[in-house]
């Protein structure tokens, strides 16, 4: 992943944590069941996917496994292994910056 991508993953995330629209962590994910759009995660052990395959989300929801030095880059949260996104617009948004669609 560029330098610039990873700019622009922090923005929207940025966007998306002062919008209320990031759940941190496996605890508050475990039981979520409303709208859910992403799911970012790292360092896949059986615990983790575990709890990524037990979310009842009401939507469909895009997971992606991302290497460790991008995600602490990205979240910028120690010790955090996974997020989920309850906002379309920026999950779409992220989606295509992971992806390199989202061209300048």
């Amino acid at each position: 992943m560029t330098i610039n991508q990873q700019n622009k993953l922090k923005g929207y995330l940025s966007i998306a944590k002062k919008g209320g629209f990031v759940i941190i962590g496996q605890d508050k994910l475990k039981n979520y069941s409303k709208k859910l759009y992403l799911v970012l995660y790292t360092n896949a052990t059986k615990n983790l996917l575990s709890v990524i395959e037990s979310i009842k989300s009401t939507t469909q929801f895009q997971k992606i496994c991302l290497s460790e030095d991008d995600f602490n880059s990205i979240v910028n949260m120690n010790g955090c292994k996974l997020i989920g996104l309850k906002n379309k617009a920026i999950s779409d948004k992220i989606l295509e910056i992971i992806r390199g669609d989202d061209i300048d």
